[in-house]
């Protein structure tokens, strides 16, 4: 899907390249499994192996953990059926 994806992206901008970036979610780095970085990993691969992409899967570092409050924001709203 990406590698057909992105290149469409190029096109629609009408650009020749483009750095890729994740931004990671609510921890930070250290406490990830190796196994929950993987997509990081599936996208620096692909920026890596295209002349039309860079890499910028390392560019955005979280150093604080950051309390995530949507689910219980749901709950509280009563957004959440059981």
């Amino acid at each position: 899907m990406l590698l057909e994806d992105l290149p469409q992206i190029l096109q629609i901008l009408k650009i020749n390249s483009l750095t890729i970036c994740t931004v990671p979610r609510a921890k930070k780095e250290g406490e990830y499994h190796k196994n929950q970085l993987l997509f990081r990993t599936t996208i620096g691969d692909l920026a890596r192996c295209s002349e039309n992409f860079e890499d910028g899967t390392g560019y955005i570092i979280r150093n604080t953990d950051t309390k995530t409050t949507h689910l219980q924001k749901a709950i509280t709203e009563n957004r959440i059926f059981n």
